[in-house]
């Protein structure tokens, strides 16, 4: 029946995303809709752009608290469905080493 259809979306061929910063958030409604094949780079550009950001060389960004690849592909860090990506400046000190 239908099945052969339905097998071949188990694995998602988009993602929706945003960028959160303390700029502020990219896009500034909603999620973009971004191919799963698509670097995570891409849309940390396009935010940085939209939102004047300076200089993000050295930002790193994040979802769920795992730091990501950003040449990597969404899928490619295990990203699917709707994600949220912290970006900013690397956290300095504070904590305890043990």
């Amino acid at each position: 029946m239908s099945d052969e259809h339905e097998h071949k979306h188990d694995h998602p061929q988009h993602v929706e995303a945003r960028v959160i910063t303390t700029a502020g958030t990219f896009p500034a409604e909603g999620y973009e809709k971004e191919p799963a094949t698509r670097p995570v780079e891409a849309i940390l550009k396009r935010a940085a752009h939209e939102l004047h950001l300076v200089d993000t060389s050295t930002w790193i960004a994040r979802c769920n608290g795992v730091d990501l690849r950003p040449h990597h592909s969404y899928a490619e860090n295990g990203l699917k469905g709707r994600v949220d990506i912290d970006y900013g400046p690397p956290e300095r000190g504070g904590g305890s080493h043990a």
